[in-house]
């Protein structure tokens, strides 16, 4: 009875599946996660590179002003954005150069783990030429 017991092959797959599947789906999600971090911390690179660009065309554009310009560009809700810091600063060339940076927080949920959260900026600078 044993042998027959040990020789039957039905619902082998099934249960290799069942080992196997736990470990495929954590891979799967990690894969989509760290996927959807790098295209916030892109997104968010992009739209500050947008808002530098604004400086440079209206130089006489205020802090606020920009935050509100760089937030309109942000299009995903995982990430927490902060207020932009403006910091202008003049070279010893005699032209001004505009740094621009934001923290950003991004929130990970994953099943069956705690909540990862990812703290980074995104910064750029610009020259800003006087008219």
């Amino acid at each position: 009875m044993q042998k027959r017991f040990f020789s039957d092959k039905s619902g082998a797959s099934a249960l290799e599946f069942a080992i196997v599947a736990p470990v495929f789906l954590l891979f799967l999600f990690g894969i989509f996660y760290t996927a959807w971090a790098t295209y916030n911390v892109t997104a968010a690179k992009f739209a500050i590179d947008d808002t530098a660009r604004a400086l440079q065309l209206n130089q006489k554009l205020t802090a606020a002003e920009l935050d509100q310009i760089f937030k309109s560009k942000i299009t995903t809700g995982t990430m927490a954005v902060q207020t932009l810091e403006l910091n202008i600063e003049v070279t010893q060339s005699g032209f001004s150069l505009a740094k621009l940076r934001v923290p950003i927080s991004i929130i990970l949920q994953i099943p069956f783990m705690d909540e990862l959260r990812i703290d980074l900026s995104a910064s750029s600078q610009t020259a800003l030429i006087s008219t």
